[in-house]
């Protein structure tokens, strides 16, 4: 099997993994920030290969798609398919993105699947004055 077929199988299966966890945990905890512990349903998601430029405490920064909101359970994986806590995400890096839009606001990530780690990158937190 050719990577480009057992990466998108790879995708596929997490995308159904991530559907059938909303199916059956409807209105897990939001975005995990102290201020927001709201609940919310699941709702539908998109896929993204993006360039994550930068990573801070509640949410991500990607060229393409702007601020992209860290959930509570959120999944990440590393460029080897191994899951990995958020503090061990490395940015810059290019990525795969599965993510639920939000009509007015911040798009929320569902999982972040690195693809190539571009120069520079660490896995320091970016802290931005608000």
């Amino acid at each position: 099997m050719s990577k480009k077929k057992s990466w998108r199988q790879l995708v596929r299966n997490l995308c159904a993994i991530v559907m059938l966890y909303g199916i059956l945990l409807p209105g897990a905890d939001s975005v995990c920030t102290a201020e927001d512990s709201s609940k919310r349903a699941a709702g539908p998601t998109k896929t993204a290969e993006v360039n994550i430029q930068k990573k801070m405490a509640t949410s991500l920064l990607t060229k393409e798609l702007r601020l992209m909101k860290i959930l509570r359970d959120t999944v990440f994986f590393d460029q080897f398919g191994r899951q990995i806590p958020y503090e061990d995400l490395s940015v810059p890096c290019k990525a795969v993105l599965v993510y639920e839009p939000v009509p007015r606001g911040d798009s929320l990530a569902v999982s972040v699947t690195v693809k190539q780690l571009l120069p520079g990158s660490n896995r320091a937190f970016e802290i931005i004055p608000e």
